[in-house]
């Protein structure tokens, strides 16, 4: 992994945690938020904000919730860390 995409990485990591923080939520809860995004898009599919925000629900582990923004960072950050494969569509 290169130099570059490392520091992009943790851009990310560091943009998704403050999201969270400046809101309130402590780091036990954004930890809990980043583990059920990890199993939720590691089932493969088609997501958007409102699919995940219901899985999310679903599983009843956190109270948070994912914005547009968020959700783009953590997919950034699995596919360059984890190497997960991400196809990105747009909708009109």
């Amino acid at each position: 992994m290169s130099n570059k995409n490392q520091k992009d990485i943790c851009v990310d990591c560091i943009s998704f945690v403050i999201f969270y923080a400046v809101r309130g939520f402590s780091s036990d809860e954004i930890y809990l938020l980043i583990d059920e995004l990890m199993i939720i898009l590691k089932e493969g599919g088609n997501f958007t904000q409102s699919s995940v925000n219901l899985k999310l629900e679903k599983r009843q582990k956190t109270e948070l919730r994912v914005e547009e923004k968020t959700l783009a960072l953590a997919i950034n950050i699995f596919k360059n860390k984890f190497n997960y494969s991400v196809k990105e569509y747009l909708i009109n």
